[in-house]
């Protein structure tokens, strides 16, 4: 919705969006508490140098961590 923020998506949505992340990882799914960072797309930032998957910000402040603490 308009006017929203990224602080405003609730709590049970990022829960299951970062369970999916860690899930999906290689490494991440073998690991409990693992950070999951996450920001509005708008937010990221590609450069040519990056390596495939690698992603940057170009503001820090708007960017969010979530901990998942073991496997769900």
């Amino acid at each position: 919705m308009k006017g929203q923020t990224i602080d405003d998506i609730p709590s049970a949505v990022l829960e299951d969006a970062a369970q999916l992340v860690k899930a999906n990882s290689i490494m991440g799914n073998k690991m409990n508490d693992v950070d999951v960072v996450y920001t509005m797309w708008s937010n990221l930032k590609k450069t040519p140098g990056m390596e495939v998957g690698q992603v940057g910000f170009h503001k820090e402040k708007d960017v969010r961590k979530i901990r998942v603490a073991k496997k769900n």
